[in-house]
C-alpha cells in the first residue's frame, strides 16, 4: 500500500479512486436530519471524509499511510473544510468520542 501511495501524485492516481461516494453513503448523509459526528476508517486521501465534511459534519479520518494522509490534508485544504486527520493502526485505535455516521469503505 505505502508503493502505490508512493507513486501517486493525486487521488486520481489510485486505483481504487472515485470521485462520488457510493450511493449508500449519500443517502445515509440525506437521511440524517442534522450533521453531527462522521467516523471514516481508513479514509486514504480523504474523498469520502472531506463530502462528509463539506455537507457540515465534524469528521474524523483515520489510516495508517502517512502518504495517504498527506494527499487527504490537501484535499481538505483545496475544498476549505476541517477534518481531524489520525494516523493510526485502526485496531488498535480507541476514541471516548461518539459517531453518528461510520464509514469503512
Amino acid at each position: 500500500m505505502e508503493r502505490v501511495y508512493g507513486n501517486a501524485t493525486k487521488p486520481s492516481d489510485l486505483l481504487w479512486h472515485a470521485e462520488e461516494p457510493s450511493p449508500f453513503l449519500v443517502k445515509a448523509i440525506q437521511e440524517r436530519k442534522q450533521p453531527a459526528a462522521a467516523l471514516d476508517l481508513g479514509c486514504g486521501a480523504g474523498v469520502f471524509s472531506v463530502y462528509m465534511a463539506r455537507a457540515g459534519y465534524q469528521v474524523t479520518g483515520l489510516d495508517f499511510i502517512p502518504k495517504a494522509l498527506e494527499m487527504a490534508r490537501k484535499l481538505a485544504q483545496e475544498n476549505g473544510v476541517n477534518v481531524t486527520w489520525v494516523q493510526t493502526d485502526l485496531l488498535n485505535w480507541n476514541s471516548d468520542q461518539k459517531f453518528n455516521i461510520i464509514l469503512d469503505s
